[in-house]
């Protein structure tokens, strides 16, 4: 069983040997149960019977009957010829059968080899032992990302549904993690454990002929990839006939790097038959590890870009609570302020009417003093008051009127108060003052209300635009899909748990990983255009999106 943990290759020239790379590759890890042979191939109690490990998927054609009896046998690319219409059924008369609109459309590739699910850590019934691994695992999660990955990989999906349906597992992965990540921080190692599971993907030989199967080294460099996409390890295990590779870690993650890579396989598998600048066997090897170094490279990239993105958006998260901080302070400043200003005014009109009261007590005093002046004059005059003269034959003019008027204005003391007057016109004016004081305080609280209507209009429009940014970094995040992570800590500690829960279960399954041989990896030596086709490889290798699976043609730009 060969583990991958290999980095990718890079070329240095066309002219290079194959021996500078060789020193290039990096060791393999293998399963080792004891009972291996000498020819590498796995030992009895590996190799499970023929019955066990066929397989029929509903995409397959291939019949029972169209195999020997004891023979694996697994689905055939071609389909079944349709009835002929004629009298002979040989396919000859007018009325002959035609191919589908289909068929005319896409030419039959002829590869060699193809790949294909075997095993789900799904696919255990209630009560066995993965069922019992998933107990804390989301069934619904599960199911959902299943369907939405089958449908995606069926041939008969057309290229708009299945990128809809690639998007979507895609979506769910990435909430799944998420929400994952919490859980899994808290959990203990027994409890993690049952979350972990295996999913294996076969690689056999097309047609079935029971012909050997090689496990090129460019494909152990496609499962690494989908233990970097997706977060598992694998290894593979060589039996002659067939190729098993095995995913394991955390088990909805196993399950989207087996149907990643029965899809990768296959589609590098055709796009090599399609290539026909790419001449032999040496050619179209070196265009296949081209393009499993580029899908690494490419699984290298979006790991750290997924990191730039959560450390980004814990930027974002730290940023937006120090502004609203800062707002909420400004809004408490403001708040005392307004509690000061109105301290001050209260205080200024308690100063104000302590003031007043000061000034009207001195004007009654100053007052009181001029009428005890008047009344001291008039003591003097007071035995003129009331009498009449007739020095020099005049006479007093005052009629009976005036004097009924005088007796009316005489004081308690029996004097005419010269004073009366006067102080009534005071009075008018002090309640003139008074009328103005309170228009003034009127005026004052009318704008004291227009200026806090102001302030809770501008402090609701900004709590307004602060809802709407983050509703828009909400959205943004959305879109973004896995830049969901709130923080580059929070992604490092689940892949650190999804690695942790990987490794126990491998333990815990008691195989054991040796180092295989070294392969040669792509042939520059005996292909004198290797380097063109290897790049060309890498250039094929961006149009495969795994984690949207996105696919484009070959000759699309």
């Amino acid at each position: 069983m060969i583990g991958s943990k290999r980095p990718r290759v890079e070329p240095s020239s066309a002219s290079s040997s194959s021996s500078s790379h060789k020193d290039k590759k990096p060791k393999v890890d293998t399963v080792r149960n004891g009972g291996e042979n000498k020819q590498g191939r796995a030992s009895s109690f590996e190799v499970e019977k023929e019955a066990d490990v066929t397989s029929i998927t509903m995409n397959s054609h291939c019949q029972r009957k169209d195999c020997k009896d004891g023979k694996a046998y697994a689905p055939v690319e071609s389909v079944p010829k349709h009835e002929r219409s004629g009298k002979r059924g040989n396919g000859t008369g007018k009325n002959m059968g035609t191919k589908s609109s289909k068929e005319e459309r896409e030419p039959k590739v002829k590869v060699s080899t193809r790949a294909e699910v075997l095993s789900l850590a799904t696919d255990s019934p209630p009560g066995g032992k993965t069922r019992d691994r998933l107990e804390g695992a989301d069934d619904a999660v599960i199911a959902k990302i299943k369907k939405a990955l089958s449908l995606g990989t069926h041939e008969a999906t057309s290229e708009a549904e299945a990128n809809t349906a690639m998007r979507l597992a895609s979506k769910l992965m990435a909430r799944h993690n998420v929400n994952q990540a919490d859980v899994l921080a808290t959990e203990d190692e027994e409890q993690k454990l049952k979350r972990a599971g295996q999913s294996t993907v076969t690689v056999r030989s097309l047609p079935v002929t029971g012909k050997p199967v090689t496990n090129h080294e460019w494909s152990g460099v496609v499962a690494q990839s989908m233990d970097v996409f997706f977060d598992c390890k694998s290894y593979s295990i060589h039996m002659g006939h067939r190729v098993d590779q095995t995913f394991y870690g955390l088990a909805e993650h196993t399950v989207a790097a087996a149907y990643g890579y029965e899809m990768v396989y296959n589609l590098i598998m055709v796009w090599s038959a399609q290539n026909k600048e790419a001449k032999g066997k040496t050619q179209k090897h070196n265009y296949r590890y081209g393009i499993a170094d580029g899908l690494y490279a490419l699984a290298k990239k979006e790991r750290k870009e997924e990191k730039r993105r959560a450390i980004e958006a814990e930027k974002q998260r730290l940023a937006l609570a120090v502004k609203s901080e800062a707002e909420a302070r400004a809004a408490e400043l403001l708040r005392l302020k307004k509690e000061e200003e109105d301290e001050k005014k209260v205080k200024l009109e308690d100063e104000k009417k302590v003031k007043v009261e000061i000034e009207e007590e001195q004007e009654q005093l100053e007052q009181l003093e001029q009428m005890e002046d008047a009344e001291s004059h008039e003591d003097e005059e007071d035995n003129n008051v009331g009498r009449y003269f007739y020095d020099d034959g005049l006479q007093s003019d005052l009629n009976g009127d005036d004097i009924d008027r005088m007796g009316r204005e005489l004081d308690e003391t029996g004097h005419i108060s010269v004073k009366k007057k006067e102080q009534e016109n005071e009075l008018d004016d002090d309640e003139e003052d008074e009328e103005d004081e309170e228009d003034e305080e009127d005026e004052e609280a009318e704008a004291e209300a227009e200026e806090t209507e102001r302030d809770q209009q501008k402090q609701a429009q900004e709590q307004q635009e602060q809802k709407e940014q983050q509703e828009q970094q909400e959205q943004e995040q959305e879109q973004q899909g896995e830049g969901s992570w709130t923080s580059g800590n929070q992604l490092a500690l689940f892949r650190n748990n999804a690695e942790s829960i990987a490794d126990e279960y491998l333990k815990k399954s008691g195989f054991k990983l040796y180092t295989a041989r070294k392969s040669n990896g792509p042939n520059f030596e005996k292909d004198p255009d290797g380097e063109y086709h290897y790049k060309r490889g890498e250039k094929d290798a961006k149009k495969i999106d795994v984690k949207r699976k996105r696919i484009k043609d070959v000759g699309q730009d």
